[in-house]
């Protein structure tokens, strides 16, 4: 079965990241628990009307992360935060559809994954658009 691993909605205000590290290679299988990739996300300065460090929880939904985590901007660039996406599914990493350094919206195709390791992917567009989601969870890093 063919599986889409797409750029997930971590909250109302984001909405789109960039790829920063592939944790797993094309043709590795992925299991419940284990750490897909990194995501760069930015925080829109527009969208803020409270300091950084009022709203890290609201962005997050981890009341573990403090101000100190959040990456330092640099004057003129967009405050960000990165997250990792760890593996609610299992399968076969077929495809990196966005490489390293890749931006891609939310709900956008990052990867595409098969449950069995001998199954061809086809990635035709019929395909596509039957296949399943490869579920992921989103944690501040």
């Amino acid at each position: 079965m063919l599986l889409k691993l797409v750029m997930p909605q971590v909250n109302r205000m984001i909405h789109a990241g960039a790829v920063c590290r592939w944790h797993k290679a094309e043709g590795e299988r992925v299991d419940y628990g284990e750490d897909v990739c990194d995501v760069r996300v930015d925080i829109e300065r527009r969208r803020l009307a409270h300091p950084l460090s009022d709203i890290i929880g609201l962005l997050t939904g981890s009341s573990r992360l403090t101000a100190t985590e959040l990456q330092r901007e640099a004057p003129g660039q967009t405050p960000f935060f990165i997250v990792r996406l760890t593996a609610s599914d299992a399968g076969i990493l077929r495809r990196i559809c966005a490489p390293e350094g890749t931006g891609a919206p939310v709900g956008g195709l990052l990867a595409l994954l098969t449950t069995d390791l001998d199954e061809a992917p086809d990635l035709g567009d019929e395909a596509l658009r039957r296949a399943g989601a490869f579920r992921v969870v989103a944690n501040a890093v």
